[in-house]
């Protein structure tokens, strides 16, 4: 499958402080992880189907950290994306063919001269299978005229399944809406009733005369 696309996307997350994905580590600063994305694709095409200007978000759950994978998330699509364009990227988004490839950081901390200052770094990434990532120390550049603050580790990009949970059918849905829980009423008036039954009982025995 040949894809190319072009957006803006929002990625928050549970983390307090900051992602720790970002720097490499598996598990989330409380261990698990929730998150999402809100992405707007402003051009691009997958297998042929022009995507641009199509607008989703997904939602999902890590038991450890994103980078861990077993994800388990929902994808919701705007309703201006025709049904072509859902039919590719719902599993270019899902991870069904080849992962969702992400851009975790887009900026690195370097130290040179003024005159050494690069504007960007380039990294092939076509070769990046599913839970494969790039990072820092793998950029390639003039070690002689450039040092390398960020963590030689952190993630730059990587690809990650994202397994979608099942939809229930609506008539599933239906059914659990029109089963009618038990008042929580009814439960304490009955147990009243039963305690006035216990108190009215015992009024009607008679009481022992006392010893003298």
């Amino acid at each position: 499958m040949a894809w190319h696309i072009v957006g803006t996307y929002y990625a928050p997350c549970s983390c307090k402080v900051g992602c720790p994905c970002i720097l490499g580590e598996m598990e989330g600063d409380q261990v698990w992880c929730s998150g999402g994305q809100w992405v707007h694709i402003g051009s691009g095409d997958v297998d042929g189907v022009d995507v641009g200007g199509a607008k989703l978000a997904w939602v999902a759950d890590w038991p450890k950290g994103f980078l861990g994978g077993e994800g388990v998330g929902r994808i919701y699509f705007d309703p201006s994306v025709s049904a072509a364009q859902r039919a590719t990227l719902e599993p270019l988004f899902k991870g069904q063919r080849g992962g969702v490839y992400e851009v975790v950081t887009r900026e690195v901390e370097v130290e040179c001269l003024p005159a050494d200052i690069p504007t960007e770094f380039k990294m092939d990434v076509s070769g990046l299978m599913l839970n494969q990532s790039l990072r820092a120390g793998e950029l390639a550049f003039d070690k002689a005229k450039i040092k390398l603050l960020t963590e030689v580790n952190a993630v730059l990009a990587h690809v990650v399944a994202l397994r979608v949970e099942e939809e229930k059918p609506v008539e599933a849905v239906a059914a659990e809406a029109a089963t009618p829980a038990e008042p929580e009423v009814i439960k304490k008036g009955k147990k009243e009733a039963e305690e006035g039954e216990e108190g009215a009982e015992a009024e009607e025995k008679p009481e022992k005369p006392a010893k003298k």
